[in-house]
């Protein structure tokens, strides 16, 4: 009768078990992808981080030539088809760095490394200059939190594909003074296609901090509603369901919100009213006369008319203790408006000069009337510069503008002339000069399901074109 084989222990058992499962992930936590690593380490210290595919050209880009020289960039431009990418750190000089696989310099016969490269994992990265490269060796050496949620989705877009990604608070150094506009669009990232002289793209943000990366494709239908082309005059377009995405960053600064409730009486009951209201902003050229543009925004009052005019009357009074004088308005404007001294005013300084204004405007046709027996308003427009010109009788000189589109209730729109609007020095400097040249830039964002520009860190669908010169 043959002897049994003895079992092996439980413990050697588990050992080996142990051994055989914990040993490969343990292999993988001790040596991460490389390249991923590599894009995760210059994403903490980028502005603005964009992907491109190279082949299909004879020869290499402008930058490639810049950074590499001739010889080296024809090299490996013929050489390999590869995803690279060209990095802005935000560090005030707007200097691009190329970044390539390092692989790219291998193979038989191994090509050098520029002088001004540095190897980040497997990336290598090209600066413009010794200080641009200390720069970044500096960056390089600081902490950065592991990418989750928006910002590892939009890595995830940069290995994979054509793709454009900002964050970080050095995005500050793009926008300059206008970065509280912003606030729910300070991190992410889109995938970009040419069509003819133009780029469209496709893509999400969020606030900085932790947001989730949600799919695109439930809101693509919805952020293809085009937006109406202003008039010739027309640098800018802005319009959106809620004024609050705007102005939150402006108004969460106690140097702006004090002042505001102080000089003109704009608390935070004034201040919920304008947060709330559906709006159209429109920045327009002046031809003539003290200004080179003129801002005017119209703003949705819904049923709360009163409340509007104790705003009116609040801001009356602060700029009427500033010294500024209220011209009365001209018999059109007045036949337009509600007939009480805040239906037309126009704001102007001794010299005569006008600063700004507001109209009371659009009476809903068969609206019943108040105790005063005059109608309801509908919309106020103010303005900072000239009174805007009246086009036609009945018409405010604006595109057409329903706030109460349903299909556009709950999105952002933006168009813009960036070539025109950078000629007359209002566009901000920071910005690639691609977006300076182009000649007309349009947005469309919409809050995530289960998101919003109101809660924290809300993340947004995000659709766009760019016409290029």
């Amino acid at each position: 009768m043959p002897l049994a084989r003895p079992r092996p222990p439980l413990l050697v058992t588990g050992l080996t078990l142990a051994l055989l499962l914990g040993g490969p992930s343990w292999l993988l936590g001790r040596t991460p992808r490389r390249q991923a690593s590599g894009l995760e380490r210059l994403a903490a210290s980028a502005a603005l981080l964009q992907s491109f595919r190279s082949g299909g050209l004879p020869s290499p880009p402008p930058l490639w030539i810049q950074r590499l020289g001739p010889g080296l960039a024809q090299q490996l431009w013929l050489r390999h088809s590869l995803l690279w990418w060209q990095f802005w750190g935000g560090h005030g000089d707007g200097a691009e760095f190329l970044v390539l696989p390092a692989g790219a310099f291998g193979g038989v016969k191994p090509l050098p490394l520029p002088p001004k490269a540095l190897q980040v994992d497997d990336l290598v990265v090209v600066a413009a200059d010794p200080l641009n490269r200390q720069w970044l060796q500096d960056q390089l050496r600081l902490k950065f939190a592991p990418p989750q949620g928006l910002q590892r989705h939009c890595l995830n877009q940069l290995k994979s594909s054509e793709a454009v990604y900002w964050g970080g608070p050095t995005l500050g150094e793009l926008l300059g003074p206008l970065t509280p506009l912003f606030l729910p669009f300070q991190q992410g990232c889109f995938v970009f296609a040419g069509e003819g002289k133009a780029l469209t793209w496709q893509g999400q943000a969020s606030s900085l901090g932790p947001s989730a990366a949600s799919s695109q494709a439930s809101g693509d239908a919805v952020l293809k509603a085009p937006l109406r082309r202003p008039d010739a005059d027309g640098l800018l377009l802005l319009q959106g369901g809620r004024l609050a995405p705007l102005v939150d960053g402006l108004l969460g600064s106690r140097l702006v919100s004090e002042p505001l409730q102080k000089s003109y009486g704009l608390g935070p009951a004034q201040l919920g009213l304008l947060r709330q209201a559906p709006f159209q902003l429109k920045l327009r050229s002046q031809a003539q006369g003290p200004y080179q543009a003129s801002l005017e925004l119209q703003l949705a009052l819904g049923a709360n008319a009163s409340d509007w005019r104790a705003l009116l009357a609040g801001l009356r009074k602060g700029l009427l203790a500033q010294g500024l004088e209220d011209r009365e308005a001209s018999p059109r404007w007045q036949r337009q408006g509600m007939g009480d001294p805040f239906s037309a005013s126009t704001w102007q300084r001794g010299n005569g000069a006008e600063v700004g204004g507001w109209r009371w405007l659009n009476r809903p046709p068969g609206r019943s009337q108040g105790s005063s027996g005059l109608a309801q308003p509908r919309v106020l427009l103010l303005f900072l510069g000239p009174a805007p010109k009246r086009e036609q009788p009945g018409s405010t000189g604006l595109p057409r503008w329903d706030p109460a589109d349903r299909g556009t209730a709950s999105m952002l729109s933006l168009w813009a002339q960036p070539q025109a609007l950078h000629r007359l020095g209002l566009w901000p400097q920071g910005l690639p000069p691609l977006l300076k040249r182009s000649r007309s830039l349009q947005i469309w964002a919409r809050p995530l399901d289960g998101g919003g520009w109101s809660s924290g860190h809300g993340a947004s669908l995000l659709t766009g074109r760019l016409e290029l010169p």
